[in-house]
């Protein structure tokens, strides 16, 4: 069976305007004060795009040291998109390969197979991974339309409210 929908985060909730007390978990643990630096494992290679997203998170209010690790995750993915699409620019979608067969009477055929660069499948993995922690994160068009502006309230008018008197 499913999970179902993944869990909205609270902070999430509170800058779209939909955060209700009464479902809050007073459980849960608080994101860290502090902000995300990049680990010190992260490949050279991430690092630049670690600061780009960094960065786009610090207009939503989420620069907290808790989501290092998942940020560091989609830098990678990124960093290793950059590579499959100079790969696959390099060597094109496909590639040819010969595949020699013997008939009945042992004369050898040569036929040439058209196969996908597997840069190309990695390369798609990778970009639906990213999608998904980009979504997580509000990075995305689709997710960032459900978040309102933190200064806004996020409050709709309704247009209604006119009729209750």
């Amino acid at each position: 069976m499913a999970p179902g929908r993944k869990k909205t985060p609270e902070k999430m909730k509170i800058l779209k305007g939909t955060f209700r007390s009464d479902r809050a978990n007073d459980c849960a643990p608080n994101q860290a004060p502090d902000g995300m630096r990049a680990p010190t494992w992260l490949p050279r290679e991430s690092v630049e795009f670690f600061g780009v997203l960094k960065s786009r998170l610090e207009m939503h209010g989420l620069n907290s040291s808790s989501f290092t690790e998942a940020l560091a995750l989609a830098s990678m993915r990124l960093a290793e998109i950059e590579t499959l699409n100079r790969l696959i620019e390099e060597d094109g979608p496909i590639y040819l390969s010969v595949k020699y067969t013997k008939d009945d009477d042992g004369k050898m055929h040569k036929s040439i197979l058209k196969k996908s660069n597997p840069a190309v499948s990695q390369r798609n993995e990778a970009m639906r991974h990213l999608q998904s922690l980009l979504s997580d994160f509000g990075l995305t068009p689709a997710s960032i339309g459900k978040v309102c502006s933190a200064g806004g309230g996020g409050k709709r008018k309704n247009p209604f409210e006119a009729m209750n008197g």
